[in-house]
C-alpha cells in the first residue's frame, strides 16, 4: 500500500512509424495502459486519449510499472499496433518511444 501514496510519475511519450518517422495525425489511434501491479494503479486523465501532434503524450501515473499500448481502428474493432514498457518512478519522468508494427505504418 505505500506505493500508492507516493507522487505520482509522468511517461512522456511518442509514438513512430516503423521507419522512425512521427504518424500523420491520426483521430483512430488510442492509447492504453495496464500496471505490472495487481491492485492496476492510476494512470491517464482522459479514457480514449491518443497522441497528440508528433505523435507525442504525456501520461501522469502512478509510480511503478507499466505497458502502454497504441491501438488503431481495424474495421468495428481496436487491434493492437504497438507497445512499450517502462518503470514511473515516483514524482519523476521516464521517456517512452512506441514504435508502430509496419502494418500500421502509412505507405511512404
Amino acid at each position: 500500500a505505500g506505493i500508492l501514496l507516493a507522487p505520482r510519475g509522468t511517461i512522456e511519450g511518442v509514438v513512430v512509424t516503423a521507419d522512425g518517422k512521427a504518424p500523420p495525425a491520426d483521430p483512430f489511434l488510442s492509447l492504453g495502459w495496464a500496471a505490472d501491479r495487481p491492485d492496476n494503479g492510476d494512470c491517464g486523465s482522459e479514457v480514449g486519449q491518443g497522441p497528440g501532434a508528433g505523435g507525442t503524450f504525456t501520461l501522469p501515473c502512478a509510480p511503478g510499472g507499466w505497458t502502454i499500448t497504441v491501438s488503431a481502428m481495424d474495421g468495428d474493432s481496436w487491434t493492437e499496433v504497438g507497445s512499450g514498457h517502462v518503470v514511473v518512478p515516483p514524482g519523476g519522468t521516464v521517456l517512452l518511444t512506441i514504435t508502430l508494427h509496419p502494418p500500421a505504418s502509412p505507405a511512404p
